[in-house]
């Protein structure tokens, strides 16, 4: 294994260390798609869904495992139609594949890695979504959304 020690200067003490391995792989979120697409990329994997052009809003769900990058889930979710107004089997989807993830199978052959990413103005206040936030911030991301 091939890497380099480094001072982890978020470390709660002073003066703790971190390897850091040399064959990190790259990722995007947010990487560049056709009008009607949303696209991430890990490495040199790409996973593109179609997306609602009508106006419709919510978010592409990937999970990976954390040691091989291998592909466990990959979902789109419509939380809010054109109108704006939420879409509860959406946001209750959302919520059921994140709390998947949340409580996944997070062992000694790999964490549940998750990547999440809107598109177009995903909002609200209903169930599906006081469900799926607090998941949302458990895995790291941010938990706030817009209200709706």
């Amino acid at each position: 294994m091939s890497g380099y020690v480094r001072l982890n200067d978020q470390s709660s003490g002073a003066g703790d260390f971190e390897f850091v391995r040399t064959d990190q792989v790259e990722f995007n979120t947010n990487a560049s798609s056709p009008v009607g697409k949303i696209t991430m990329q890990v490495g040199a994997q790409t996973y593109t869904r179609d997306i609602p052009t009508d106006g419709s809003s919510g978010f592409f769900l990937v999970t990976l495992n954390s040691n091989t990058l291998a592909a466990l889930s990959q979902d789109l979710f419509v939380t809010n139609s054109p109108n704006g107004e939420e879409v509860p089997v959406g946001t209750t989807g959302l919520y059921k594949a994140l709390l998947g993830a949340a409580s996944g199978d997070n062992n000694s052959r790999g964490r549940v890695l998750v990547l999440l990413q809107g598109f177009g103005t995903p909002k609200g206040q209903k169930f599906g979504w006081q469900m799926a936030q607090p998941l949302i911030g458990k895995l790291g991301g941010t938990s706030r959304c817009s209200p709706g």
